[in-house]
């Protein structure tokens, strides 16, 4: 991925986020969903962690992420 010509670098986990998204753009997806289909597992705790590797990918791609 790139921003202005320059590569931005992603987590694996954060590159599967992405490619998830892009390939089923228009769909929304729960944490829990994204959690499963990137995890491969179920999880029954905090979905916090897609959240902060979601905020990651934002903040690596925007110039402004908190808009």
């Amino acid at each position: 991925m790139k921003k202005q010509q320059e590569e931005i670098i992603l987590t694996f986990t954060e590159f599967e986020i992405l490619l998830l998204l892009a390939q089923n753009a228009g769909i929304v997806f729960s944490k829990e969903q994204i959690y499963d289909s990137v995890w491969k597992e179920p999880y029954y705790g905090d979905y916090n962690i897609v959240m902060r590797d979601i905020r990651n990918i934002r903040e690596k791609k925007e110039d402004n992420s908190r808009k």
